[in-house]
């Protein structure tokens, strides 16, 4: 316990005076009159034995003199409570000081008054002490003899003979620094329990009433009251001093008037009795007027300016249900009792009756409800009971919700958020491709932060990746620590997690991104935590070597990989030949782990390698097999060379890239197709979720294919956001099974303002997760004039089956860029195939044109017509690879376009095959050509072909458009030679 000093000074009484009984009760009870050498100066105790407080104003000592006439005044005490025990010593407040320390713990709140002057020491060969009142009458002396250096005196409360000090005697006497006696007490029996402090009352601008509750054993009470922290004591009358108000145990208030000003006035008890005074109780504050009290309380947990954001109408939102939690405190005012409020700065965003305050004994609960879009400055303020108050700012942001979805969650704190793993039906973890290098738990059930964050310094450090210039050892690489996580599966309790492997939307070459590595998951739910597996940082670098060195047998660099990842070329090429793993799942075996590519896109099956930095002929997306995947991780990071690699996998998604595959949990497949490049929202540069049975054909290309009905474009709203990650269901796929989808949303205007959430603080940055039905098996608004039922009977190439009239795996009615219809003349069927996934219209066969240089002998399957739309628009027009299938025919070498400038047919076929039991005739177009009708270079190619069998002269393929018509010329000028001719015969 501290010491308490107690300034000594004239004071009066809280009571009046008139109203305190005579001084009859008063006894001295204890003399000290011989301190050890380290002791302090001579005391005496003066005890109150009645029932009620007694004056001590105008009170003086004497020593053996006996005399009024020598007497000295007593100061500091106004009054002693019934049944209490002062000091009075001799000297000044140093003495008093020296006392306290003296005397130490136990005695640290015994009141101590002074008295000083000439001729009135305590002599320790033998002396006497006496107290007379203000008209000189005696009120109690006490004489001793000789005194037993550092003992004390004492004498019952009856005044019986004295008695030396011995520690633990029935006075309650201790040793203390090399004195004996029980200053301030007794008897050995226990003080008071504290007092517990009551809030005043009548409070005005001059004063107030005291409170507090009753204390079983107590005689008396003090009541202390300050405005100085209780360095000056105040009287009941609001003067300075009088060394606390004496108080009956039966009074448990007390007024205080005459205070004036803006302050703050502090209260405190004790509750005294024989065996000494208690502890002191809580303390008490009371402003008067503008007055604050105390130091502010404190705020734990909510640091000031704390960003948080929420979704305007989301009915999950974090924010509003369960709110931010935080603690308040205070030195005197107890935490239950600490107002605490909200208010807003912009009312639009956040109305005031939007901010619900709780206050659980200190924690503070904080639930923001808005209901406009922007930024808001919402101001807590909590309040002690003293008028002291602190503030703290929490800058909020609020962003709409979307009217497309009503299931959408918003988990935040990351915009990018680019793969999901799930952990249980309520929990996922995942993972974004920007810096950040976190993996986080989500429940998703709730919009808002993540449960815990994972950062992976803390499970993996940096993973051997090296920053600056040249890092790993590679010249040209840098590396600025982002690991680009673009994909995870799990497979038991192990998550795996990979980047993008790719290089920056500059091109620059990022080793950082090069890294494949698993964690352990422990726990479960809230509680799911992650620790380190190992890494492999060389499966680029194996790739590369494998598809160069014709692993995959389909050639060497067929798949172009090296040069798709070439320093310079980005990843999102609008020639589809960038470099991505954006899509990584597990085989139905488990034997491999399978790399879905963004880009490049490859060469359908059967078809030559695209050459780099070439859009034409890149139709299917990749897969490739790890097949020792789970052997490459180690703690370095692996060796080089170490990756084995199988077959690769091509699947015809209409034109795109995987941008998440899951396997579902009857071996089933979810693929979220997109674009390679960027999204336009127009097919192919869309998104759609396909299903697949994880089949594959004898040539490498995804049989079984479909895409559901699930649109996940609308899904969007209109938000500038990737489709990204798959939750998969719990149970077999249907076509009610709900998935979950997660957008990258790194590039959306939240706030109503023009910064992309992935320059926002990172507490305003969000993703998006929606659920959705899976769907049926979606059928096309077919924009190709053909209808299901019709393309539905055309014949598979193999002889067996219909419906797959260019023997790609996928029914020719669910493929946009793929029709089948029956030819005009000749009987049978003819397919037309965009290679490139182009969207065909207005698909039509017809007999052949009256200008047609050729006859049903020679055409015997008439003319075809379509319109190829979705094309780039590029400077020259783009050139677009299509197929023509009709039933075989050995005479068959080519097709005739007409030259919309020469008039002229020509042979435009490239390359004439049999596939099965049909011819295909490859041909290639570009927009705006001089074979486009329209002539325009506007995304669209049109006019009719003819495939026919045709002399050899004929067939020039490889002749550009000048050559074409500077041909078509002189075959012009050479025929009107020879009709000359022959009419001079």
């Amino acid at each position: 316990m501290a010491f308490k000093f107690f300034r000594p000074s004239t004071l009066s009484l809280a009571l009046a005076l008139a109203t305190l009984p005579a001084h009859a009760d008063l006894v001295i009870t204890e003399v000290m009159s011989n301190s050890a050498a380290t002791a302090t100066a001579d005391w005496f105790e003066l005890t109150n034995t009645g029932s009620s407080p007694v004056s001590l104003s105008g009170l003086k000592m004497d020593d053996n003199s006996f005399a009024f006439g020598s007497a000295v005044a007593l100061s500091g005490l106004d009054a002693i409570g019934p049944g209490e025990s002062v000091i009075f010593i001799e000297g000044n407040a140093a003495a008093v000081t020296a006392f306290r320390t003296k005397w130490g713990t136990t005695f640290a709140r015994v009141r101590v008054g002074t008295y000083s002057g000439s001729g009135v020491g305590l002599g320790a060969g033998g002396d006497g002490v006496v107290v007379f009142d203000s008209a000189g009458t005696e009120l109690t002396r006490q004489s001793f003899g000789t005194a037993t250096t550092g003992v004390s005196f004492e004498w019952t409360s009856n005044n019986t003979a004295s008695t030396l000090s011995s520690a633990s005697d029935s006075f309650g006497s201790v040793a203390s620094n090399g004195d004996v006696g029980s200053p301030g007490r007794r008897s050995a029996n226990s003080a008071p329990a504290a007092p517990v402090t009551q809030a005043a009352t009548s409070v005005s601008g001059s004063g107030f009433t005291a409170n507090w509750q009753t204390v079983a054993t107590s005689s008396a009470y003090v009541l202390e009251v300050s405005t100085d922290s209780f360095t000056t004591l105040l009287r009941a009358d609001g003067s300075s001093g009088g060394g606390g108000i004496a108080l009956a145990s039966s009074t448990l208030n007390q007024a205080i008037t005459g205070l004036s000003g803006d302050v703050c006035v502090s209260y405190r008890v004790l509750a005294i009795n024989d065996g000494g005074a208690s502890s002191y109780s809580d303390v008490r504050q009371v402003p008067l007027n503008a007055g604050s009290c105390g130091t502010p309380p404190v705020f734990t947990g909510l640091g000031n300016n704390t960003p948080l954001s929420g979704v305007v109408g989301d009915t999950r939102d974090y924010f509003a249900n369960t709110g931010t939690t935080f603690s308040v405190s205070d030195n005197v005012t107890a935490a239950s009792a600490l107002s605490v409020t909200a208010s807003s700065g912009n009312t639009a965003v956040v109305p005031n009756s939007g901010l619900a305050v709780s206050n659980n004994n200190g924690t503070v609960t904080l639930r923001i409800t808005p209901t406009g879009v922007g930024y808001a400055d919402i101001t807590v303020t909590v309040r002690n009971d003293g008028n002291a108050s602190a503030t703290r700012v929490i800058k909020y942001a609020a962003s709409s919700s979307t009217t497309a979805n009503a299931s959408t969650v918003w988990p935040s704190g990351r915009s990018d958020l680019s793969t999901v793993v799930k952990v249980d039906d309520n929990y996922v973890l995942m993972a974004d491709d920007e810096p950040a290098n976190q993996i986080m738990l989500f429940d998703r059930r709730r919009s808002g932060p993540a449960v815990t964050v994972f950062p992976l310094a803390s499970i993996g450090g940096t993973m051997g990746v090296g920053a600056g210039s040249n890092c790993e050892g590679i010249s040209g690489a840098s590396c600025d620590g982002e690991s680009d996580l673009e994909a995870g599966f799990a497979l038991g309790s192990r998550a795996y997690w990979i980047g993008s492997h790719s290089n920056n939307k500059n091109g620059s070459i990022r080793p950082d991104r090069w890294r494949l590595f698993a964690t352990d998951l422990s726990g479960s739910g809230a509680s799911t935590s992650l620790s380190f597996v190992g890494y492999y940082k060389h499966l680029r670098t194996d790739l590369l070597s494998w598809d160069t060195a014709n692993g995959h047998q389909l050639g060497a660099g067929y798949l172009g990989l090296s040069a798709s990842a070439t320093s310079g070329l980005a990843p999102e090429s609008a020639n589809l030949d960038g470099f991505s793993i954006e899509g990584m799942t597990v085989s139905r075996d488990n034997s491999a782990a399978w790399l879905g590519f963004r880009a490049p896109l490859v060469a359908a099956p059967g078809q030559t390698a695209v050459a780099a930095g070439n859009s034409a002929g890149r139709t299917h997306a990749l897969l490739i097999p790890v097949t020792n995947f789970n052997g490459l991780l180690q703690a370095n990071g692996g060796t080089a060379g170490s990756a084995t690699f199988g077959s690769p996998i091509r699947l015809n998604l209409g034109g795109r890239g995987i941008r998440e595959i899951r396997r579902t949990v009857d071996n089933q497949y979810l693929i979220i197709a997109g674009p390679s490049d960027g999204a336009t929202g127009v097919a192919p540069k869309d998104f759609r979720l396909y299903t697949w049975d994880g089949s594959v054909g004898s040539n490498g290309e995804a049989t079984n294919l479909a895409l559901r009905s699930a649109a996940l474009t609308s899904l969007l709203g209109g938000m500038n956001a990737s489709p990204e990650g798959l939750i998969e269901p719990s149970t077999a796929l249907s076509d009610s099974s709900q998935i979950g989808i997660l957008s990258d949303s790194g590039d959306v205007v939240f706030y109503g303002d023009s910064t992309v959430a992935k320059d926002l603080n990172e507490a305003y940055r969000k993703s998006r997760l929606d659920t959705v039905s899976l769907g049926s098996t979606a059928s096309y608004v077919d924009t190709d004039g053909v209808s299901d039922s019709t393309e539905n009977q055309v014949g598979n190439p193999s002889g067996g089956g219909t419906g797959d009239g260019n023997g790609d795996g996928t029914i020719d009615s669910q493929q946009a860029y793929v029709t089948s219809l029956p030819t005009a003349i000749g009987g049978g069927y003819a397919t037309v195939v965009s290679v490139n996934g182009r969207p065909l219209g207005a698909v039509s066969a017809s007999t052949l044109p009256s200008d047609a240089p050729v006859s049903t002998t020679t055409a015997p399957y008439g003319a075809f017509s379509f319109t190829a739309s979705g094309i780039p628009v590029v400077a020259g027009g783009s050139t677009e690879s299509f197929e023509l299938f009709v039933p075989y025919n050995a005479q068959i070498n080519g097709a005739l376009k007409k030259n919309r400038l020469t008039q002229q047919w020509v042979n435009v076929a490239t390359s004439v095959t049999q596939v099965g039991n049909k011819t295909k005739i490859t041909f290639s177009l570009t927009d705006g050509g001089v074979f486009d009708t329209d002539a325009s270079i506007n995304g669209q190619i049109q006019d009719p072909i003819i495939p026919a069998a045709l002399p050899a002269v004929e067939s020039v393929p490889t002749l550009g458009t000048w050559s074409l018509l500077s041909l078509s010329a002189l075959l012009g000028l050479a025929g009107a030679r020879t009709r000359r001719r022959a009419g001079r015969g």
